[in-house]
């Protein structure tokens, strides 16, 4: 489904809602920071050289200003944290035998970077393409989501069912990614691509045979809660103590699985959009999940032991990707405490009965309303905006590229 439309009703919520992709689309022409270079090889009849074009930097807002609106049912925003942003990339390429052809890991200085990377492959081939955006030592993943990429020697065999089967687990919890504290783990974001060379003619640096736009998608989802200003419960003052909703992922793939795009995932998005919404997606069939409890430290309305609530709780608390049990759905319920007489209301819990399921790289927006009637809410789904950057690439053909670099 698509359009972020918000439909209020009186103790209730329902929700039509867009699916997007974090999409980093990229043009083949243009400069950046931190050039990935290294000596030319001699040209091989057999070989061509090509440019991926993936997107590295988060230079978002000289491109578009957040919550850039599409239409009035669909717009975007930029990532709202570093650590929703890339920090590191491996690219590897896999040929039509299986093998490794490459497999370059790039860690960037900074977040803003961006990367300028060139391949020379065996020409006129149909091509694998993974990218692992964020990677993490195996200590810091605790086993989720982990693989030893790095052991991947160019010649051997990808083990692709291996990789394909990669999952993100969430801790008993139901988190999968907690960074409300000072650090924070960089988010994943991955993808995975089938490209065929078409092209004779061998290139250079400047002048590839092909270029490929890429795009890589993230790998968990988020909620924002919020308080219409003209919300009364009785009291002019009230604080907002838990906040409940019904179904969180349990685990879910590394890599985007059985993931259908709107636009297709070869099509370009286009401008303005700039975003695909995911329409389809697979879990492991032992996926799980579990209800989670937010409690917010002073989001209501009036002051907390001095301290002034807000009417805005956006945790940076992240969650694996869902979908409800057969025949189930997602409910939301919360729990308010006024000031004036220590008296607590509960709400709900409230069926979202347009929420059908819950695919990875979605931030669902809810605002609260309360009245003599109970609770009004509204649901939108706003996705995380794609930006059109221009990065420049450089070529590593043996993997000695300099310090951002390395097959």
């Amino acid at each position: 489904m698509k359009g972020n439309k918000t439909i209020y009703i009186s103790s209730g919520i329902t929700q039509l809602m867009p699916f997007v992709v974090f999409v980093l689309a990229l043009i083949a022409t243009g400069c950046g920071s931190d050039a990935v270079t290294a000596p030319e090889e001699p040209v091989d009849d057999g070989t061509a050289v090509v440019s991926l074009n993936i997107g590295l930097a988060d230079a978002l807002g000289e491109f578009r200003t957040r919550d850039a609106v599409v239409d009035d049912e669909n717009y975007f925003e930029d990532p709202e944290s570093e650590y929703e942003k890339i920090k590191s990339l491996r690219i590897i390429i896999v040929d039509e035998a299986g093998n490794v052809e490459h497999n370059r890991y790039i860690p960037l200085q900074t977040t803003s970077t961006l990367v300028r990377s060139v391949f020379r492959v065996k020409k006129l081939e149909r091509k694998q393409i993974y990218l692992f955006a964020n990677e993490l030592p195996k200590s810091e993943w605790n086993g989720n989501g982990y693989y030893g990429f790095e052991s991947l020697v160019t010649g051997d065999p990808f083990p692709s069912e291996a990789v394909a089967g990669l999952t993100l687990e969430a801790d008993e919890n139901g988190v999968l990614f907690d960074n409300t504290g000072a650090s924070g783990t960089y988010i994943p974001l991955n993808e995975h691509f089938e490209v065929t060379l078409t092209k004779d003619e061998p290139g250079d640096e400047n002048n590839p045979s092909e270029t490929f736009n890429l795009f890589v998608t993230r790998a968990a989802v988020k909620f924002t809660f919020s308080i219409d200003p003209k919300s009364e419960v009785g009291s002019s003052t009230y604080k907002v103590e838990e906040i409940h909703f019904s179904r969180v992922g349990g685990k879910e793939y590394l890599l985007p699985n059985g993931t259908v795009y709107d636009p297709g995932k070869y099509l370009t998005s286009g401008f303005p959009e700039n975003g695909r919404f995911i329409t389809e997606y697979s879990l492991p069939s032992d996926a799980g999940g579990t209800s989670y409890r937010f409690n917010p430290e002073s989001f209501g309305k009036g002051a907390d032991d001095g301290v002034s609530r807000s009417s805005r709780y956006s945790p940076y608390i992240y969650f694996a990707e869902s979908k409800p049990e057969t025949g189930g759905y997602y409910e939301v319920s919360l729990k308010v405490k006024r000031d004036d007489d220590d008296k607590v209301f509960d709400f709900g819990p409230v069926r979202l009965p347009n929420l059908p399921d819950f695919p990875r790289n979605t931030h669902v927006k809810v605002n609260f309303r309360f009245n003599s009637y109970g609770l009004e809410c509204a649901v939108v789904l706003v996705p995380y905006i794609g930006v059109w950057l221009n990065p420049i690439f450089g070529i590593d053909p043996d993997g000695e590229g300099g310090e951002n670099a390395g097959d």
